[in-house]
C-alpha cells in the first residue's frame, strides 16, 4: 500500500476550467461564460485564451491534437482581425481609393 501511495499521481487533463459562451451576438445564456466563440476574454479587452481549458469535457484520449487545434483556430481568428484593421487603416489613409 505505501508504494501504492508514493507512486500514484493524476494523469488526465484538466480541461473546461474556462466556459464558452454560445453566442456572439447576445448576452450569454451561460452566466458563468468566461470567453467567446472567438476566444475573447469576457470584460478584459485584448487576451483571448487559446488553450484547454476551453475544451467543454474530457475526451478519451490524448488531447495534444485538440489543443494544437484551439491554437491554429486562435491563430486564424486573430489574421482575420489584423487583416480586418490593416485594410480598414489602408483606406482611412487613402490609399485604395487612387489618392
Amino acid at each position: 500500500m505505501t508504494s501504492c501511495n508514493e507512486d500514484a499521481r493524476v494523469v488526465n487533463h484538466q480541461v473546461g476550467t474556462c466556459r464558452m459562451a454560445s453566442s456572439d451576438d447576445a448576452p450569454p445564456a451561460e452566466e458563468h461564460a468566461v470567453v467567446d466563440s472567438q476566444l475573447r476574454v469576457m470584460g478584459v479587452k485584448g487576451l483571448r485564451v487559446a488553450d484547454a481549458s476551453i475544451i467543454p469535457h474530457m475526451q478519451g484520449s490524448n488531447i495534444h491534437a485538440t489543443v494544437m487545434l484551439v491554437g491554429e483556430k486562435a491563430a486564424d481568428l486573430l489574421t482575420r482581425e489584423y487583416r480586418r484593421l490593416s485594410v480598414r487603416r489602408v483606406r482611412q489613409r487613402g490609399f485604395l481609393n487612387g489618392s
